[in-house]
């Protein structure tokens, strides 16, 4: 049984993650997440945090450099920019690539507290209006895998199929214990953030008016 978690601060590629380590790190998520949401939930996140980050906390977005003032992103679901998270984890005296602390704040956006209101947002705009609690619930890995990227990722770059496929794999490693995939030596890396949104923290008024999700300030 994992331990603790496998990290690489790093914003090459792969991030320096082997299948097995992904194993590690995905199991020391779902300990903490079972009880809380059902299988296909978690298979959902990660199938978008795999894409994301290689499920490596300390991933910086690809070819940013590793500076944490930087206004790219970082850990395991990116977050951006990663100055802003670095801070949010340091008022907390926590460092920005400890794992459990990023599961934390994944829990939390869902919650919305401790600093962490309007990350999860219910999006018109794809048709997706899920409440954390129902996303919890749910029992289609790829409608979670869907509602997470749609509700919560809102990413410049869908690449579902890929974040999909992913999630199979993961639904798999949980119901049955089947490995993953061995990646290639370098896998598909995640899109880059749009240039414009490198300034603005997702999540905020100004992405979301930008996306279409709201209007005049609204939901």
């Amino acid at each position: 049984m994992p331990v603790s978690w496998i990290y690489n601060i790093t914003d090459a590629s792969g991030g320096g993650m082997s299948a097995s380590d992904m194993e590690n790190n995905a199991q020391l998520f779902i300990d903490y997440f079972t009880g809380y949401m059902t299988a296909e939930a978690m298979a959902g996140i990660l199938g978008n945090m795999q894409h994301e980050s290689y499920l490596n906390p300390a991933q910086c977005q690809i070819g940013s450099g590793t500076s944490t003032s930087s206004s790219s992103g970082g850990g395991l679901i990116q977050w951006t920019p990663r100055s802003a998270f670095v801070r949010w984890c340091v008022d907390r005296g926590r460092s920005w690539y400890d794992g459990y602390y990023q599961l934390y704040r994944i829990r939390c956006e869902g919650e919305g507290r401790d600093g962490c209101s309007g990350y999860w947002l219910k999006s018109s705009k794809y048709g997706y209006y899920y409440s954390w609690s129902e996303f919890c619930q749910l029992t289609d890995y790829e409608e979670a895998c869907k509602a997470y990227l749609y509700e919560r990722e809102r990413a410049g770059v869908a690449a579902l199929s890929t974040r999909l496929e992913y999630a199979e794999n993961w639904y798999n490693f949980i119901q049955a214990g089947q490995p993953i995939p061995t990646p290639s030596p370098t896998p598909d890396p995640p899109e880059p953030r749009p240039y414009e949104d490198n300034m603005i923290m997702y999540g905020g008024i100004r992405d979301l008016m930008r996306r279409g999700i709201i209007t005049n300030g609204k939901l």
